[in-house]
């Protein structure tokens, strides 16, 4: 009996932790607020130190300094190095709480639907 409930115990906290690994601490990645899908846009993945999460940054064509930086919900670990160029798909939400951003930028999150590395 013990080792059922060992066994049962080992499952769930392992099922938790992949559940987890969905979400970083800013995304309810399950639960997506305001989603908006789009589509072929064009970034560099890099990993803000301060926040310890991977992010896809964005600059807003016709303008001088808007940048979009994406928080991700799960990236594949060969496009988890910085200062990757990428295009990318997918659906972009409000964050579940409040980040300061730098000047000029702006946070959301993102679930990936597709990806590609640009030369």
């Amino acid at each position: 009996m013990k080792k059922i409930v060992l066994y049962m115990f080992v499952f769930l906290l392992f099922s938790t932790n992949c559940e987890m690994d969905k979400n970083n601490k800013f995304c309810d990645c399950s639960n997506k607020l305001n989603p908006v899908e789009v589509a072929n846009m064009e970034g560099v993945v890099n990993f803000n130190e301060e926040l310890q999460e991977w992010y896809i940054s964005v600059h807003e064509q016709n303008t001088y300094d808007v940048v979009h930086l994406f928080l991700l919900c799960d990236i594949d670990n060969s496009y988890k190095k910085a200062n990757t160029k990428i295009s990318f798909s997918g659906t972009t939400f409000d964050l579940s709480t409040t980040i300061n951003a730098p000047a000029g930028s702006d946070y959301a999150c993102i679930q990936i639907s597709s990806i590609s590395n640009l030369p």
